[in-house]
């Protein structure tokens, strides 16, 4: 029975993403072309609380195990406007020498059409071998951390989530030019 219930879950869960790929609306990003790192500011997720106001570039759009999954990267300006509200404030996540560069975000929508929560943290290798690991803080319907992504060139992003009883990890690479 409780396979059963998780299956009809999963199928649930991949129709409503579906429907989501379908939408035409100004929201929706299946169809974008990926390598362009698109801005999209001020743009909410799809089915998304109203509360989760997505900013930056999104840089990976992807599901993993019936997760809808977005990476967005936020400049120094972005980022400074998003993190002022926390002025003060001690968070994982959150740069405290003022090297960072940039903020990378995450946001997670389960099967069941609501944004997940948990414990996330990235690990990024830079062009220069440089490695960066750090947990993220929850904030505006995602999760985020300051990164340092200075140089040119190729980067390696780690991703290791822990939804619940689940673990989530991902991996790709992001090129700054």
């Amino acid at each position: 029975m409780k396979t059963n219930l998780i299956a009809a879950l999963f199928l649930s869960g991949m129709l409503v993403l579906s429907g989501y790929a379908n939408a035409q609306d100004k929201n929706d990003h299946s169809q974008h072309d990926q390598s362009k790192q698109e801005d999209h500011s001020g743009h909410t997720m799809p089915g998304a609380d109203a509360n989760v106001k997505i900013m930056g570039k999104m840089i990976r759009h992807t599901s993993i195990e019936g997760f809808m999954v977005m990476y967005h990267l936020l400049d120094k300006k972005e980022r400074d406007d998003m993190m002022a509200s926390m002025k003060g404030m001690e968070m994982p996540g959150m740069d405290k020498t003022g090297n960072a560069t940039n903020h990378l975000m995450i946001y997670i929508k389960g099967a069941d059409g609501k944004m997940a929560s948990g414990k996330i943290g990235f690990h990024i290798v830079g062009p220069d071998g440089k490695e960066q690991k750090t947990m993220t803080m929850g904030m505006y319907g995602g999760y985020g951390a300051d990164v340092k992504c200075a140089a040119k060139g190729d980067y390696k992003i780690k991703t290791k989530a822990m939804i619940g009883n689940k673990m989530l990890q991902d991996e790709f690479s992001y090129e700054v030019k």
